[in-house]
């Protein structure tokens, strides 16, 4: 009889503890599903207002008070628990990256204002081992009163603005070294592209490190200009293990230094990278493989 009592206990045990965790199971699925929920609420009404931004036209009023309530939302939701493992893929007008070691995240956009120039906003994720979490930091573009800006360090308070669409991960003595590589829109005359180089010392992003070298010359960030009516490749081929991108010319040796009449000459420069430094390499025999090459 007790041997009986003792098969129906641990059954009965086993059932308890089975309808406990398929409650649990179906609790924890209702919060992820109302966490996914909030943030895909989040992701409409963020679009909507970067939507009403880009068509809203010579009211530079409107499009600083839009862009608030951008900064605002965003901040807010990227603050949240699981923001990071978040996707945010249904954000339109964003440029969002991710390092290849997924400690890094990026979130860029560009606004252009009545009289043709352009402003950059974003924020970076960073998760940190050392404090077993994930940092926010907003990126304060201050790119018009940035001067010696090939040689100048710079942080998330005092950031050359662009808009990111690539990231090189790297390893160098000091330890990981990251390579952004950015557009911008800059103004009625010219665009820019830019080559980003960025650490992060004591959970803190330093934008801007000695890494490139071209003959004796050695800049912290690398930054080309050219004319707004062109366009240039910039991006990094895993096959060739290089930053390609095309050579800038003026149209005309005498509008030399003026960049708005600046484009692409049909040949092809590189940064490689030879473990400690990325080094010009000038006129490459360059195929591009498996894709068109895309240009902006």
């Amino acid at each position: 009889m007790s041997i009986v009592m003792n098969i129906y206990n641990v059954k009965f045990i086993k059932n308890i503890v089975f309808i406990f965790i398929l409650f649990n199971v179906n609790v924890f699925a209702q919060v992820d599903n109302a966490i996914d929920s909030m943030f895909c609420t989040k992701e409409h009404q963020l679009t909507d207002l970067l939507r009403d931004i880009n068509d809203t036209k010579f009211n530079d009023v409107k499009i600083d008070t839009l862009n608030k309530k951008v900064l605002g939302i965003f901040g807010a939701v990227l603050q949240k628990k699981r923001a990071f493992e978040y996707s945010f893929d249904s954000i339109l007008f964003v440029s969002k990256i991710v390092s290849e070691d997924k400690k890094i995240r990026f979130f860029t956009w560009a606004i252009s204002y009545s009289d043709g120039t352009y402003k950059h906003f974003g924020f970076m994720q960073y998760y940190s081992e050392k404090q077993n979490k994930v940092l926010l930091f907003s990126l304060i573009d201050k790119s018009d009163s940035i001067k010696n800006i090939d040689n100048v360090t710079l942080s998330t308070d005092n950031w050359f603005g662009a808009m990111y669409y690539d990231i090189v991960q790297t390893k160098d003595y000091y330890g990981d070294l990251y390579v952004l590589l950015g557009w911008d829109g800059n103004n009625l005359f010219s665009k820019k592209k830019v080559i980003e180089s960025l650490r992060v010392v004591n959970d803190k992003p330093i934008f801007g490190l000695p890494v490139f070298i071209a003959g004796k010359e050695i800049r912290k960030r690398v930054i080309f200009e050219y004319s707004r009516m062109s366009s240039m490749m910039l991006k990094y081929d895993k096959s060739y293990k290089m930053i390609v991108f095309d050579h800038l010319e003026p149209s005309s040796y005498i509008y030399n230094g003026n960049y708005q009449y600046y484009g692409p000459d049909l040949t092809i420069d590189a940064l490689k990278y030879n473990g400690d430094k990325w080094v010009y390499k000038q006129n490459i025999d360059y195929k591009p493989q498996g894709s068109r090459r895309k240009k902006r």
